[in-house]
């Protein structure tokens, strides 16, 4: 653009004055022109490249302060041309002179200003190239063409400079007026600077003004600034309530905390600064968060760093990295660049200032969240963080600055963590770890630990616990937080914690305690009445409080515990135990009895099921309230006691524990009512094991095989009162049960009862059932009173083979007994059973035998039939049925066969009739025999003489293969049956030899059985 001679314009600041001296000194020396304009260069392309929207507000700022108003600005871009207004005290000479002067500030005497060097607003060169300033007082430009055209021609040496850096001039150092017409500042503004910019300045202040955090970063930068009026909205600065300052960004207001310190520096420490920065003696730090959490700061624009965090401000934005969750504004000393921070000893010195405030901070911020501002570990963003956070770091190592979870300050030091633990269960924890913080993330943890925070474990908690006297429910609470903790803790961690008990007693860990269940309908096996009485009447028992009771313990090792395992508890059966060996000396004391005895009926009634051990020793009281075994009691009108032999104790229990228990609930306690019913493991009890004779005997059979039930006093039962016995037992299920047989064997009642007991004065095992006819005669049917399945279990003979194999001499002795009458039918059966199961076994022979007619005979005369055709000519009263083994039932019974008494001598006479040879031809062929291959000679009459017997007519014989028949149809089927190995199917083969037809249907019959 073209200006008007200057020589024309007014002058009010005698711009021409200070053009005249700065000509003429680089006039006289052409390395002053060099050195302004290197010097320029270097702070507009180096340290205060990219500061000029920040060194334009800092200088609004300085202007405000100096005319003590509040200091607002106004920033427009209109036409290509960045406007920024100011208001505060206007454009002065001196201020003139200050900005076309390099390092000569006007501000150097203003000890709250924030520039002082004299060359801040050398920023704007990054910019522009004929930056204006225009006030209420005057106004003043700058133009590097205007500076080129003056310098030109002033000598030979200044023009070849000129030349030889290519035009380039140092543009602040000579200073024009301002054409009055311009247009003045905007109302309200006292200075507005105005930059013509270049082509890609633009771009970059266009970016710069449509960042959202352009504004709140000049804000915070320059904390006196106010008001920031952009040309889209306004952003404004105020105080809010307890300190805090409030950031209205066209209408979006966010709240931050401000922690500010201030003071005077130490005269020492300003000894070594440049001289016209010693009178600037007062000091100041801010520290700023945003009231609602970290202070993100992914881009610090001012200063133009990608920083991940912001950057230190001293006061206007350096380049120092700052890795704390905060932003520092303070007065520290810059180098000539003003991006970074001059080391030396006041630099030190508000350091250690910056983290007494940042202390400051942290204590405002909510305790539960002042972790959030403590320094983490990790490698510092740079050499001033670093010193930083390690002063904070000594700060807060000695500063009780957290709140534990008991509500108590603490040092880092001092505190604790519990990793994994929740804020319910922190709060109990604390009452025995000092120190101990509430839930904390694990951002938290590894934020602590630099400055001494401890890490605990579970069991160092568990073992901190020991120390502490609380109420059960107090426990419950700690278990919850242990199981509801992530991660768990290992069994092994909490092997020792203290475990209440009921009676007030504490175990030292959870393995072998009980832990009160509850029942499927929700409501608690033991109530708390009796889990106190419990813990009264049995001081060893381990039964967890029910206020202390949680799954956790179950996991430690604790069992459940319902009624059932309450009552399998070795406690309570020694307790039990002591007061039944009490009794063999002195009787105890009746309430003692009840104490104790009560414990046991009311698990019984919370649905408890009891050892037999336990029951075995229990001790009651009588209606007389003397002391009994409960086994040696019984009910009123127990039928037991109609069965029991006339010198048994009768004693009936008391009627205290009936009308406070009931009758079921006794005789399930071991009160007599039917015949008694136990549960018997090993190793039985000396009281259990009196009561079931003959127990080791049984055991040795090895009928044995785990738990198992049986009736008790047995022994005491009357011989004469058993048919009732086994009626009451037939009535009672679980009695019944009892004599049932298992897999191993038979069981202990029903071997006992067939062993002992009498039915109609004869043992069980004398009798048969009556649909076992197959052993009719040898045993007699059992009383039509007794139950069949009942007399199967108490050894009452059931069917032969069973006898055959259990007891075959039995069964011999039987078959020979003379005074018992068996059916010939029966005969051969019978002595082919007995002479199976008897096998090799060497036996003592009964002195008779049984033979084919079901008679007895005296073993001397006796043979055994081995061949069919001997019942011709031998007395059938003499003859034991061989069957298919003759020769085993001769051996088995030291009998001869029969064959033994030949050869007989056979004759025949006549001619054999002429129907035989069909009648042969037809039995042949009825058992699959052929008829040529059978030595057969028929006769008219066939007679045998064996020994010196005289000759006896038969109608067939067989003799060292060869066959007789007198030609009958009787004598040829059999004749054919035996040959063919089929004897069998003689009926089959007289039938079919005689034509007939009936006996033939007979014969083709197979039925297995009648029906129904």
């Amino acid at each position: 653009m073209t200006h008007p001679d200057p020589t024309d314009l007014p002058d009010p600041f005698d711009t021409a004055g200070l053009r005249r001296v700065v000509l003429a000194g680089w006039a006289a020396s052409g390395a002053r022109f060099r050195e302004d304009a290197n010097a320029e260069d270097l702070l507009a392309a180096g340290g205060y490249a990219g500061r000029a929207l920040v060194e334009l507000a800092a200088n609004g700022v300085d202007a405000a302060r100096d005319a003590d108003v509040p200091a607002r600005l106004r920033i427009r871009l209109i036409d290509g041309e960045l406007r920024v207004a100011n208001t505060g005290a206007p454009l002065t000479a001196a201020g003139v002179a200050g900005l076309a002067s390099l390092r000569a500030s006007a501000k150097r005497d203003s000890a709250g200003s924030i520039g002082f060097f004299g060359v801040g607003f050398t920023a704007v060169l990054s910019w522009t190239q004929a930056p204006r300033v225009i006030s209420t007082t005057g106004g003043i430009r700058f133009d590097a063409e205007a500076t080129r055209d003056a310098v030109r021609g002033l000598s030979a040496h200044l023009d070849a400079e000129l030349e030889r850096r290519g035009g380039h001039v140092p543009v602040l150092r000579l200073p024009w007026p301002a054409d009055p017409e311009q247009e003045p500042p905007p109302p309200g503004f006292s200075t507005e600077v105005r930059l013509p910019l270049t082509g890609p300045a633009r771009a970059e202040v266009g970016a710069l003004l449509a960042d959202p955090d352009t504004a709140p970063d000049l804000l915070w930068a320059l904390p006196d600034l106010n008001e920031i009026d952009l040309p889209d909205r306004v952003v404004t600065r105020s105080a809010g309530p307890d300190g805090t300052v409030v950031i209205d960004d066209g209408g979006r207001r966010t709240g931050y905390r401000v922690i500010t310190r201030s003071g005077e520096v130490p005269a020492a420490l300003l000894a070594g600064r440049p001289v016209e920065q010693r009178g600037r003696t007062r000091w100041s730090v801010h520290w700023i968060r945003p009231l609602d959490g970290p202070t993100p700061d992914p881009l610090d624009v001012l200063s133009g760093t990608d920083a991940g965090g912001s950057c230190i401000g001293a006061p206007t934005p350096t380049d120092e990295p700052l890795s704390l969750p905060a932003r520092l504004v303070a007065t520290l000393p810059v180098d000539d660049t003003r991006r970074r921070l001059a080391p030396g000893p006041l630099c030190d010195y508000l350091l250690e200032r910056a983290a007494d405030a940042y202390l400051d901070l942290v204590q405002a911020q909510d305790p539960a969240q002042r972790w959030r501002l403590l320094p983490t570990a990790g490698f510092p963003a740079g050499p001033v963080d670093a010193a930083l956070r390690a002063a904070i770091v000594r700060r807060a190592e000695a500063t009780p600055l957290l709140h534990t979870a008991a509500g108590d300050l603490v040092t880092p030091g001092q505190a604790c963590v519990l990793p994994g633990v929740d804020a319910d269960g922190a709060a109990a924890i604390g009452q025995a770890v000092p120190g101990l913080l509430p839930p904390l993330p694990p951002a938290a943890l590894a934020g602590l630990r630099p400055l001494g925070t401890a890490t605990l474990t579970w069991s160092q908690v568990s073992a901190a616990l020991a120390g502490l006297d609380r109420p059960p429910a107090f426990w419950r609470e700690i278990y919850r937080a242990a199981a509801a903790a992530d991660p768990r803790p290992r069994p092994d961690d909490l092997a020792d914690i203290p475990v209440p008990l009921v009676g007030g007693r504490r175990a030292v860990g959870a393995r072998g305690c009980l832990v009160l269940t509850e029942l499927s309908d929700g409501a608690s096996g033991i109530g708390g009445d009796l889990a106190r009485r419990l813990g009264e009447v049995v001081q060893d028992l381990r039964v967890v409080h029910p206020d202390a009771a949680h799954p956790l313990l179950t996991r430690l090792g604790a069992a459940p515990a319902g009624p059932s395992a309450v009552l399998a508890d070795p406690a309570l059966a020694d307790r039990v135990g002591e007061l039944r060996r009490e009794l063999e000396d002195v009787d105890p004391d009746p309430d003692e009895v009840r104490s104790v005895a009560g414990v046991v009926l009311d698990l019984l009634a919370a649905g408890g099921e009891p050892r037999a051990a336990l029951l075995a020793d229990l001790v009651v009281t009588d209606e007389d309230g003397n002391p009994w075994p409960a086994t040696e009691l019984l009910v009123p009108g127990a039928p037991f006691a109609e069965l029991l032999e006339p010198d048994v104790d009768q004693v009936v229990v008391g009627n205290w524990w009936l009308d406070r228990y009931g009758r079921d609930l006794l005789v399930r306690a071991g009160v007599r009512d039917g015949i008694p019913v136990v549960t018997v493991t090993e190793p039985v009890p000396d009281a259990l094991a009196d009561r079931l004779p003959d127990l080791d005997e049984w055991a040795q059979a090895g009928s044995t095989d785990g738990a198992f039930r049986a009736l008790a006093d047995l022994d005491l039962i009357d011989e004469d009162r058993w048919p009732q016995a086994l009626a009451l037992i037939a009535a009672d299920r679980r009695a019944r049960e009892c004599l049932a047989p298992t897999a191993a064997g038979p069981s202990y009642s029903g071997w006992w009862i067939s062993r002992h007991a009498l039915v109609d004065g004869r043992p069980p095992d004398q009798w048969r059932l009556a649909s076992a006819t197959d052993l009719a005669g040898l045993y007699d049917a059992a009383p039509a009173g007794l139950d069949a399945g009942l007399a199967r279990w108490i050894g009452v003979r059931t069917e032969l083979a069973t006898v055959a194999a259990q007891d075959p001499d039995d069964l011999l002795e039987r078959l020979a007994d003379p005074g018992r009458t068996i059916a010939a039918a029966q005969v051969p059966g019978l002595t082919a059973a007995v002479v199976a199961a008897l096998g090799e076994r060497e036996v003592d022979l009964p002195d008779g035998v049984r033979t084919v007619t079901g008679a007895v005979v005296d073993a001397q005369l006796a043979s055994v039939l081995d061949e069919p055709w001997w019942v011709q000519v031998v007395d059938a009263g003499r003859l034991v049925p061989g069957g298919a083994h003759p020769q085993a039932v001769a051996r088995v019974l030291d009998l001869p066969l029969v064959s033994a008494l030949g050869p007989g001598t056979v004759r025949t006479s006549g001619p054999a009739p002429a129907a035989a040879l069909g009648r042969w031809a037809r039995a042949a062929q009825a058992v699959g025999l052929d008829p040529e291959a059978v030595s057969l000679t028929v006769a008219d009459a066939v007679r045998v003489s064996v020994a010196e017997h005289e000759a006896t007519p038969v109608r067939w014989w067989g003799e060292a293969g060869r066959y007789f028949s007198d030609g009958s149809s009787e004598s040829l089927g059999r004749v054919a049956a035996w040959a063919a190995g089929r004897w069998s199917s003689r009926a089959l083969a007289v039938a079919s030899a005689a034509q007939d037809g009936a006996a033939l249907a007979e014969a083709g019959a197979d039925s297995p059985g009648r029906p129904g």
